[in-house]
């Protein structure tokens, strides 16, 4: 049955195990390919992957494996809110999905949305600091130009004074 169906019959152990790879990634970016990786080994499943929305649509942002002609999706949620969803891919195409791994996968939706939750808001808050680094470089070029061009009259306006009252 393992062999088949993977760890369906140990749900715990494979949110354990979910658990404790996505304490190890290192990136928001490798949240997506260890949830994906995680979930079809585990259950042996030959197509997994994680969208998002993205202007209206969704987009695949991590995908494992080799989508079949049947894909079933789990919305992955965040208090309440839409945040991606699981794509699964049957293991055969007749096979659908029985109750055990339907229930487990609907746990491992829930954890993961948290996951890409904060996988999403990490990308935000670097892409924020980049905009901000951005702006001040903008707006310290402009002072920079600014007192340039403003100093460079003063200067010569200055030494032609002087030069008139010492005269």
């Amino acid at each position: 049955n393992r062999l088949l169906y993977g760890q369906r019959d140990e749900p715990f152990e494979v949110m354990v195990h979910l658990g404790q790879r996505l304490e190890q990634t290192i990136t928001p970016d490798s949240a997506y390919p260890t949830i994906v990786e995680t979930v079809a080994q585990a259950m042996r499943l030959p197509y997994v992957a994680i969208q998002i929305p993205q202007d209206g649509r969704r987009r695949t942002i991590s995908a494992y494996g080799i989508p079949g002609n049947e894909l079933v999706s789990y919305e992955l949620t965040h208090q309440g809110e839409i945040v991606g969803w699981l794509q699964i891919g049957h293991r055969a195409p007749d096979e659908a999905l029985n109750p055990a791994d339907k229930r487990l996968l609907r746990n491992i939706a829930r954890q993961a949305g948290t996951a890409v939750h904060n996988a999403q808001l990490t990308v935000d808050l670097q892409r924020s600091r980049q905009q901000i680094v951005t702006g001040r470089e903008e707006e310290r070029r402009r002072l920079r130009r600014d007192l340039h061009d403003g100093l460079g009259p003063d200067r010569k306006s200055t030494r032609l004074n002087s030069s008139h009252v010492s005269q």
